[in-house]
């Protein structure tokens, strides 16, 4: 095992998996710094650092990084570090804010403790000079007044406000212009007056204003907020021009704690919803270089610690453990700016602190463009867009968008309106929020030429969005733009705050999103051999087909070796090709003429479609003579691991095995009946509402059906064994969540009742 420098490790390569090993043996190499008195404090402080942190300031560091991480507050050694932390009465600023935060982490009956840290921050708090001292009593002067200090203190006291511990308003605006007043005319912070500004200085400084705006009353539209708006974002536009992950920007004193700015940088961005600075992906460069500074990697791909036990690098272990673990909060939303657009009240930055505060599910949101690719949009569960005008590039061409939607235009090029066509297309879902009838007239005019197949509809108080974790009392209007049996948008009229969790809820599933880590990871492409397996994605005259899937499908095929050849069609082109026909049809006799066309022809058909669909076209087949029966006894279907996506097995849906029929036309084709969803789920996507399998079933059951067709093109299909001495009684059985996720994400649990089919001999 040899150790990686933070150069050498590609910050694209970083999967979660790796995050949460670093995880696991820095916080093991953290324990095992503990002493049995003195805990983790040092002999003596190291040098440069102030010797009032003394008592209790490691102490409170590491039990705050080990409870961040979800070490257990009762287990050794936290349980005698608490226990002592409360025995004692630090001198340093750093070390009751610290301690705050500990306080702030734990239940109910450690809040007087948090009240009396919070009582000493308030007390040491210089009104003259807007923040606090190193030592935190009350002080005449402060020598060096330092945005650090200002930092951890804003940082205890915003943890404490979370638990609903009042703070001090008047205090947060004195703090917010002494930051601001002592911002440089470049946008950043130093460590000490007439510095110069440093990187880890101006995160601080930045997050420091964003903490005391979250506190402060958000509806005020005074001329301070202005200020302080155009401060935050002059913080950025600084760390945006000199952004390094090593070394520190503008170097100085900060270039002795480097662990501390990845630190404040992570907490800031996370918090303003920043993906990139100076065009690069900050987190995955910051975690690059926290592991290739302090871990080495073995020949297994698992994490070790390496360095010694000194105490500098103990605080870098502290430090780099609640970067890692943040880093891994799964993304509730994007927001997409659109060109010219300044998002002052960010509908994302309230749902992420609605799922903190009322159901205390941590996530994060991220700021996207029309620049950035559909992968990007993709990376978490939804894309919000909120406006109070009509867009630019609307506005410019209403003629011609006007035209297209009365169907006078054959072709309509707006690159963003193909834009939001794809991304709606690969399985995502788009809520706008409507501040005007302008730009909600505007999207309602996208959606409709982005997703032609798709129909609107108006959402009743019943609604999953309007209902699903909470029913507000006052409602937003709220029209959805919905096509095979999935919504692809929403757009919203009215103020959304009440609805924006559930909507949330939609769009994961009610289970756990994947890391951003995971979902922006570059999917490399595996070499093929072999020849090609022709399957054709064939959709009716009026079904609504998810145009992505063959593509979605393709892509899969590219990723995992599997040589296909796949095409989009309509149903009565669907002869023109070869191979499997996976066909969405709607409820009319055209689309069954054309589907018993291609079974006349000794072709295999995959049906699937909307219930009723389904229902009608079975109808049709025991007419036309084909007798369908299960086909759990077929060879392609043998030893399939079936697993069924969340929402079918929290309702009690899903059932142990597959639940497709199939059955020979009298002319040699066969008709596979799918009641269950497979096209949504190839696009790999949550979507509330859709009942079938999980995305690796659908994918492995059409590729094994695909290639059982190939194989026995030249031959008589097999038979599906259904055999006429068994009859099918239904039984209620306890499902298991079976979704393979990592294990750290959530254990396996009991999520309902379902419906199974077990074969039971006639008496």
């Amino acid at each position: 095992m040899t150790a990686c420098l933070g150069s050498l490790i590609d910050p694209m390569s970083i999967a979660a998996a790796d995050v949460h090993s670093a995880i696991d043996a820095i916080s093991e190499a953290i324990i095992d710094a503990y002493h049995p008195t003195r805990h983790w404090d040092p002999i003596q402080m190291p040098g440069g650092e102030s010797t009032r942190q003394h008592l209790g300031g490691y102490t409170a560091l590491a039990t705050l990084a080990l409870l961040t991480t979800g070490h257990d507050a009762q287990s050794s050694p936290l349980r005698e570090a608490l226990a002592w932390l409360e025995s004692v009465e630090p001198d340093g600023t750093y070390a009751v804010a610290f301690r705050a935060q500990v306080w702030a982490s734990l239940p109910d009956r450690f809040l007087p403790q948090l009240q009396h840290d919070v009582d000493r921050l308030v007390e040491s708090f210089h009104w003259g000079q807007g923040g606090w001292d190193y030592l935190c009593r009350p002080v005449e002067r402060i020598p060096r007044v330092s945005p650090s200090t200002r930092h951890v203190a804003v940082l205890a006291l915003h943890a404490a406000a979370e638990r609903g511990i009042k703070v001090s308003p008047k205090l947060l605006a004195r703090v917010e212009t002494a930051i601001i007043e002592s911002q440089h005319k470049d946008g950043g912070w130093s460590y000490h007056i007439g510095d110069p500004p440093t990187g880890s200085m101006t995160a601080a400084g930045v997050f420091s204003l964003v903490l005391g705006q979250d506190l402060l009353d958000k509806s005020s539209r005074t001329r301070t907020k202005s200020i302080r708006e155009t401060a935050i974002e002059n913080g950025r536009l600084w760390l945006d021009e000199r952004f390094t992950a090593e070394p520190c920007p503008g170097l100085g004193r900060c270039a002795k704690f480097p662990q501390y700015w990845l630190y404040s940088l992570e907490r800031v961005a996370l918090a303003t919803g920043w993906r990139t600075l100076a065009g690069r992906d900050w987190l995955r460069d910051a975690l690059s270089t926290t592991l290739g500074r302090l871990c080495r990697r073995d020949t297994h791909g698992q994490w070790h610690v390496s360095g010694g036990k000194s105490v500098s690098q103990l605080r870098q272990r502290c430090f780099a453990l609640m970067l890692l673990h943040r880093g891994l909060a799964p993304l509730a939303c994007a927001q997409l700016t659109l060109s010219g657009q300044s998002i002052k009240y960010s509908s994302a930055e309230i749902l992420v602190n609605r799922l903190r505060r009322t159901l205390e599910h941590e996530t994060c949101w991220q700021l996207i463009s029309m620049s950035d690719s559909v992968d990007v949009w993709l990376e978490s569960p939804m894309v919000l867009i909120q406006g109070s005008r009509e867009p630019s590039f609307v506005r410019n061409r209403r003629r011609e968008i006007a035209a297209a939607l009365r169907g006078e235009a054959d072709t309509l090029d707006i690159e963003e309106v193909q834009r939001f066509s794809e991304y709606l297309n690969r399985g995502g879902l788009l809520v706008a929020v409507a501040r005007s009838s302008g730009f909600g007239r505007a999207m309602h005019q996208i959606g409709s030429l982005a997703a032609p197949h798709a129909t609107w509809r108006r959402l009743t108080r019943k609604d999953p969005a309007l209902s699903l974790l909470d029913s507000p009392r006052t409602l937003p209007r709220i029209d959805a733009l919905s096509a095979g049996g999935r919504d692809l948008m929403l757009l919203v009229s009215g103020r959304p705050d009440g609805v924006l969790p559930n909507i949330w809820a939609m769009a994961t599933e009610q289970h756990p999103f994947p890391p951003r880590l995971d979902m922006g990871l570059i999917k490399k492409t595996t070499d093929i051999t072999g020849t090609p397996c022709p399957i054709v994605f064939a959709t009716g005259e009026a079904a609504n087909l998810e145009p992505g899937a063959a593509t979605a499908f393709a892509q899969w095929c590219e990723q995992s070796g599997h040589p296909a050849r796949c095409h989009n069609a309509s149903l009565l082109e669907a002869s023109t090709h070869d191979g499997l026909s996976a066909a969405c049809a709607s409820d009319t006799e055209t689309d069954w003429a054309a589907i018993e066309a291609l079974l006349s022809g000794g072709r295999t058909v995959l049906l699937t479609g909307p219930p009723s669909a389904v229902s009608a076209h079975q109808q049709r087949a025991a007419l036309a003579g084909i007798s369908l029966s299960p086909t759990h006894q077929a060879s392609w279907a043998s030893e399939l691991n079936i697993a069924w996506r969340p929402f079918s097995r929290q309702h009690g849906l899903a059932r142990p095995g597959l639940d497709l029929l199939a059955g020979q036309h009298p002319r040699g084709g066969t008709l596979v009946l799918a009641p269950s969803d497979l096209l949504q789920a190839l696009l790999g996507r949550p979507c509330w509402g859709v009942h079938g399998y999980d995305t690796a079933t659908a994918r492995s059951l059409i590729w094994r059906l695909a290639t059982h067709v190939q194989r026995d093109d030249n031959r008589s299909p097999a038979t599906y064994g259904a055999r006429s001495e068994h009859m099918y009684a239904r039984t209620k059985v306890d499902m298991v969540d079976n979704l393979a996720r990592h294990a750290h994400w959530s254990d396996r649990r009991p999520v309902g009742n379902a419906i199974a089919v077990r074969p039971c001999r006639h008496p």
